[in-house]
C-alpha cells in the first residue's frame, strides 16, 4: 500500500470486529428503551430535517452570496490592493513576508484552503524562509471564512433587533490576536526544525501548474473575456464555491439558536466571531493543508499552537469588548 495513503490494512476479523456492532447496538437499544423506539427514530429525523431545511440552508445562502462576492472582489483587483495595504504590518506582527498579506485576504474571502493556491506557485515560495513557509497554515486559519462569519453574525440582528456590529468589529481584533499568537508560537516550533537561513524553495518541492505557470511581479490572474463576461463567470464561481463552503460554516448556527432564546450579548457575539475565525474547520483542515504543503510532519505542533491561538482569540476579544463597553 502507497505510504502516502490516509488509510492503511488491518486483518478481516479482530477483536474490533465484534466489539463495535455490540456497543453501537447496546448504544440505540438504551436509547430506544428510555423514549421508546418510535420516539427515538421521529427524534433524529425531525431534528436532521429541522437542522439541515432551518439551518443549513440559510447558512448556505449566505455563503453563495459571499463567496459570489468576494469572487468579483478578487476578479476586479480589490484583493490585490488590500495585499498592498497590509504588507507593511506582516513582519513586525506576524513575522512572515509581506506577500503573507495575500494569504490572509484569501482565507478572509473564502476559506482555510484557499492558502493552498498560492503556495502552489513557485514563485510565491522565494518570499519565504524555510521555517516561515508552514506557518502559513496557521496565519490562513486564523482568517478562514471570516467574512462568511462576520456576514452570519451580523445578520443575527434580525433575530433580536440589536446591532451586533460593534461585537463582530470586536471579533475582528480578537481572532487577529490569536492569529499572531497561533502564527508565532508556530514559527518556534519551525525555526528549531529549518533554521533561519534555508529557503522555502530548497525545502518544499514545488506543484507543477501547467495551466497557469508563473506570474510576474505587479500582474495578477483574471477571466478571459469582456467584461459581463469576467462578472458572470466571478459570481458563477465564487456563488459555488460558497455552496461548498455552507455545509462546513454550518457549525455556526449554534448563535442562531441562542440569539433566538435571547441567550446572545454583544460579548457572546465578540467570542464567537474570534474563536469560530481562528478555529474554522482548522482540526479537519490542518491534516490536509500541512500535508499538501509537504510538512505533514509538523501537523501536531500546528495544531497545538492553533488551539493555544483561539484560545486567545476569545479571551482577547472578551476583554477588549468588555473595556470598550466601560469607556
Amino acid at each position: 500500500m502507497n505510504p502516502d495513503s490516509k488509510y492503511t490494512v488491518k486483518k478481516t476479523f479482530s477483536a474490533e470486529t465484534a466489539v463495535f456492532p455490540v456497543l453501537f447496538i447496546a448504544f440505540f437499544a438504551y436509547l430506544s428503551h428510555v423514549m421508546g423506539m418510535a420516539n427515538m427514530i421521529n427524534t433524529i429525523m425531525k431534528t436532521a430535517f429541522d437542522l439541515l431545511i432551518n439551518t443549513v440552508l440559510y447558512i448556505v445562502a449566505v455563503c453563495v452570496i459571499m463567496g459570489a462576492v468576494s469572487e468579483l472582489l478578487t476578479e476586479f483587483g480589490f484583493v490585490a490592493l488590500m495585499d498592498r495595504l497590509l504588507r507593511p504590518l506582516m513582519r513586525p506582527i506576524f513575522g512572515l513576508p509581506g506577500a503573507a498579506s495575500l494569504g490572509v485576504v484569501s482565507t478572509f474571502l473564502s476559506d482555510n484552503p484557499a492558502i493552498l493556491a498560492l503556495t502552489a506557485n513557485p514563485r510565491y515560495k522565494y518570499y519565504f524562509k524555510a521555517y516561515q513557509f508552514p506557518a502559513l497554515t496557521n496565519i490562513g486559519t486564523s482568517f478562514g471564512m471570516g467574512l462568511i462569519v462576520c456576514t452570519y453574525m451580523l445578520s443575527l440582528a434580525s433575530i433580536t433587533g440589536e446591532s451586533y456590529m460593534k461585537a463582530v468589529v470586536v471579533g475582528l481584533i480578537g481572532a487577529t490576536i490569536g492569529a499572531v499568537f497561533s502564527t508565532r508560537i508556530m514559527l518556534h516550533f519551525t525555526k528549531k526544525v529549518y533554521g533561519t537561513e534555508v529557503t522555502a524553495p530548497e525545502v518544499f518541492p514545488s506543484a507543477d501548474d501547467s495551466e497557469i505557470g508563473e506570474i510576474e511581479p505587479g500582474l495578477r490572474l483574471v477571466r478571459k473575456g469582456n467584461l459581463g463576461n469576467r462578472i458572470l463567470g466571478a459570481l458563477l464561481d465564487g456563488g459555488a464555491s460558497g455552496l461548498k463552503l455552507g455545509a462546513a460554516g454550518a457549525a455556526i448556527s449554534l448563535a442562531a439558536g441562542l440569539a433566538g432564546k435571547g441567550l446572545l450579548a454583544g460579548g457572546d457575539v465578540a467570542v464567537f466571531t474570534a474563536m469560530c475565525m481562528c478555529w474554522s474547520g482548522y482540526l479537519s483542515t490542518h491534516t490536509s493543508m500541512m500535508d499538501s504543503l509537504h510538512c505533514k510532519e509538523l501537523t501536531g505542533k500546528a495544531l497545538i499552537a492553533h488551539t493555544i491561538g483561539g484560545i486567545a482569540a476569545g479571551f482577547a476579544a472578551h476583554w477588549i469588548y468588555v473595556l470598550a463597553g466601560s469607556l
